[in-house]
């Protein structure tokens, strides 16, 4: 068997073999390399596929939580409209009734203005009266 130039420059059996030889070589290495592109795409679309289905489930998990809290909150602000509005009710009748016993004073105090008349020993006396009475009222207190 001859090597090198010498069996190339007579065009021998040789040369065919090596050429046969590169030629498979070169076919099996791009079959195989085909073979891995289609599994590489292959990988890829199921990738690209879990990938969005993944995506989808995320979002309607996000949406589902989204609106529990969004119920959440639209129950609270009903629950908290209601508690402002029965302290509203409650101060309302609270004024109304701070707003009678002012009414009632006055007339009262009115009354007992007119009845004193000008006469300061009159005031004077039913000054000391009232003083009595709530120190008689204090005793009693006290003792019991």
């Amino acid at each position: 068997m001859r090597r090198g130039s010498e069996a190339s420059s007579d065009g021998g059996d040789g040369e065919n073999d090596v050429q046969d030889f590169i030629s498979m070589w070169t076919a099996k290495n791009a079959n195989k390399k085909k073979k891995q592109e289609k599994e590489l795409l292959k990988l890829m679309d199921k990738t690209k596929h879990d990938y969005l289905r993944r995506v989808a489930e995320i979002r309607e998990d996000t949406k589902q939580k989204m609106s529990d809290v969004y119920v959440d909150f639209l129950e609270k602000d009903a629950e908290i409209s209601k508690n402002i509005r029965t302290l509203w009710v409650k101060v309302l009748e609270t004024h109304k009734t701070v707003h009678t016993h002012a009414e009632d004073a006055a007339k009262a105090h009115a009354t007992k203005a007119e009845a004193m008349g000008n006469n300061l020993e009159d005031v004077e006396k039913q000054i000391n009266d009232i003083l009595e009475s709530e120190e008689q009222l204090l005793e009693e207190l006290a003792t019991v």
